[in-house]
């Protein structure tokens, strides 16, 4: 993974005992570095390469699990640092010596 349960919990503000949603956390985690992978056609050990990876996970992940049950999309302003982090990951493996 690109960022370890225990460092989303903390960026969360979760207390490290509370183990109820790790399970959700995880998959969360999963989702958020699947997601990178497919937007920007990078491999994971690419991804690992770059601390945006790691920002687009906590940033994913946080949305999601704080806005879990809500009919509301998405904050325009994560939506957009989300959509930026993509770009430029992206913009880079274009780049990028083969």
């Amino acid at each position: 993974m690109l960022v370890a349960l225990a460092d989303v919990k903390k960026y969360l503000r979760i207390d490290a005992d509370y183990t109820e949603e790790d399970e959700f956390i995880t998959a969360l985690i999963e989702s958020a570095e699947e997601m990178l992978k497919n937007q920007t056609g990078l491999t994971s050990i690419q991804l690992e390469s770059s601390r945006l990876s790691a920002i687009y996970v906590y940033k994913y992940v946080a949305e999601l699990f704080e806005s879990r049950g809500s009919t509301e999309q998405a904050s325009l302003k994560t939506q957009n640092v989300l959509d930026n982090i993509v770009a430029q990951l992206a913009m880079c493996n274009d780049y990028r010596v083969k």
